[in-house]
This record gives structure tokens, C-alpha cells and sequence, in this order.
């Protein structure tokens, strides 16, 4: 059995990646992330406009269930 001179390389999983593929897939995470979060924005800001804009007569009197909005 010979020495092998060359230093030991240790892995570590994902830190042997080269560091623009992390940078990339991490890119992409915040991307979906962002989109997501102004989708759900997005959607309380509608909700918020409907229930603005509903005149007194069509809100709900207390004690009864109200009518199922379809947004799609």
C-alpha cells in the first residue's frame, strides 16, 4: 500500500456544488416564494374590495350563514 501525497478532500453533500448551481436553485426558491406571497396578497387585497364594496342589504344579518362567493 502506497502513500498517497494529495490532501484529503472531505464532502460535505451539497457544499462540493459548484457555487453557482446553489446560487441559481437558490434564486429560484425565492422566485416561487415571492410569486406566492403576492398571490396571497393579491387575494386579501380582493377580499378586502369585496367586502368593501357589498352595500349594507346584502351583508349578512347576524346569526345566518353566509352565501358561498365563487372568486373563479
Amino acid at each position: 500500500m502506497s502513500w498517497d501525497p494529495s490532501p484529503i478532500k472531505l464532502t460535505y453533500g451539497d457544499l462540493d456544488r459548484p457555487y453557482e448551481e446553489g446560487a441559481a436553485e437558490y434564486q429560484d426558491l425565492m422566485e416561487k416564494q415571492v410569486r406566492l406571497w403576492m398571490l396571497e396578497r393579491w387575494r386579501a387585497f380582493q377580499a378586502v374590495q369585496a367586502m368593501k364594496a357589498a352595500p349594507e342589504a346584502e351583508k349578512t344579518p347576524a346569526g345566518e350563514l353566509p352565501a358561498v362567493a365563487s372568486f373563479w
